[in-house]
């Protein structure tokens, strides 16, 4: 008894420290709508403006390369999705962490150095901090099998410290406008760095070594052993599990396009019409989510003039890991309770609604439509995950969305582009992008709905 509580402590003990690291580390390159208004009154890359310019900050020169930083992480942390699962599946946990906190590290080091020539350090910093947060939060994400009673609590709060992962700076950006003279950006990076320092150190002395499969009590060890059965977490059923555990699941609608090319090889199953048109939904709505993410305050101040901007521009940072955190219940009710084909019904009218109030000239209208981005967010990247594991199956689920993720963050190389023509040749108006973006997402939108549609033996759409 007592070897098993001390177990439990120290499962708990992981858990707590995982879902820590995961706020201050995992995707802190997805809070750079609150950094980038420290860089601005910083003066990161105000050399690039012609001295009569540099009264109305940023200047379009400063204000491309302060995207880019972002548009760059953002390609790199989809990008890396591939190379990060293949390394975690090969090392396992402990040694993924440890390059994880070694390069964010890395990074948080580089980003303080402040160099735009001859080495742009803010880029390269950030690009660092892009492959270090997925690889100290993917190796967490078995920690809930530790608690097969309560994991799905625990997938919970991991999923959520990934969401609020921006606090860092939120609280850099509060901490910079209220100390005089700001805080020195190399100060606050250099001194960032004991973070990782502590992830390293947590690993060493007590982060699992191994991933954890369903919890030994619930299996009948011996009996297992006697009849030399290998027992790990695909051979139990979940209907096997809930029954062990006395749970009375919630009824859902069983969503027919369960499984339908599990088992398939990996070629056929990326060669297939369900493979394309999720990479099609994941490429629009992702590059739509980052480029809101990027031009919010440019966006603003187009819309609504530089005063209101600002003060929208800071509730957007709150908002941003607030959201991430408050919707996760919301898109784990409408999968669990609704069905596949209905949240995606859902992310259609959401995503159309933040497209269209973002395009409205009125405080309520653009404060309203971050609100409905930020329930937006959480929930499109919860059903692609989502849409992946139970379509493709868990065989191949970890390299399908990674290429699939891979894809779209080389799609995302389409936003420096845009940005650019914003400022040179739409005279700084970012109406026609957003109509662009709003029919593009309301589209691939539809074209998964009809890919995934339900029908009946017959063929034709089951309207129920």
């Amino acid at each position: 008894m007592s070897h098993d509580a001390s177990r439990h402590r120290l499962r708990i003990a992981q858990t707590t420290c995982a879902v820590f690291f995961s706020v201050a580390c995992s995707g802190v390159v997805f809070g750079y709508a609150a950094l980038k208004p420290v860089l601005i009154r910083q003066g990161v890359y105000a050399g690039l403006c012609d001295p009569n310019e540099v009264k109305s900050q940023p200047c379009a020169q400063q204000e491309h390369s302060l995207n880019f930083i972002f548009t760059i992480a953002a390609v790199v942390s989809n990008v890396a999705a591939l190379p990060v699962g293949a390394f975690l599946d090969y090392a396992g946990p402990l040694y993924t962490s440890l390059l994880g906190a070694t390069l964010f590290a890395l990074g948080s080091f580089v980003f303080g150095l402040g160099w735009t020539t001859p080495v742009d350090t803010y880029q390269l910093g950030f690009g660092l901090f892009a492959v270090g947060g997925p690889l100290t939060f993917l190796p967490q994400l078995h920690l809930p099998n530790a608690f097969p009673s309560r994991s799905g609590l625990v997938m919970a709060f991991l999923t959520g410290a990934f969401g609020v992962s921006s606090i860092p700076f939120v609280l850099l950006y509060w901490l910079d406008k209220s100390v005089s003279g700001g805080i020195p950006l190399r100060t606050f990076f250099w001194s960032y760095c004991a973070i990782p320092a502590l992830l390293v150190v947590q690993q060493i002395a007590f982060g699992p070594r191994t991933q954890f499969t369903v919890d030994e009590h619930l299996l009948d060890a011996e009996s297992a052993e006697s009849e030399g059965i290998v027992v790990t977490y695909e051979t139990i059923s979940r209907s096997d599990l809930d029954e062990y555990l006395h749970i009375d699941a919630p009824t859902a609608p069983k969503d027919a396009q369960n499984g339908v090319i599990t088992g398939q090889f990996f070629s056929q199953q990326v060669a297939s019409r369900w493979f394309l048109a999720i990479v099609i939904f994941l490429c629009i709505q992702a590059a739509r989510i980052n480029w809101y993410i990027q031009t919010t305050t440019a966006q603003l101040q187009w819309y609504l003039g530089s005063s209101k901007a600002q003060r929208l521009s800071e509730a957007f940072g709150i908002l941003l890991p607030l959201g991430g955190v408050a919707f996760i219940p919301l898109a784990g009710y409408l999968l669990d309770r609704h069905g596949r084909y209905r949240t995606l019904a859902a992310l259609l009218v959401i995503g159309f609604l933040y497209g269209i109030l973002g395009l409205v000239a009125s405080t309520t209208a653009q404060l309203f439509g971050m609100v409905v981005f930020v329930v937006f967010r959480p929930l499109m990247y919860t059903f692609v995950n989502d849409y992946s594991v139970n379509i493709f199956g868990p065989e191949t689920f970890g390299r399908v969305l990674g290429l699939a993720s891979l894809i779209a963050g080389l799609f995302g190389f389409i936003l420096q582009p845009l940005d650019v023509a914003v400022s040179d040749h739409l005279r700084g108006s970012y109406t026609l992008i957003n109509v662009f973006g709003l029919i593009a997402g309301a589209v691939a939108s539809v074209l998964l709905g009809w890919t995934m549609r339900p029908t009946t033996a017959s063929g034709r759409i089951r309207l129920d």
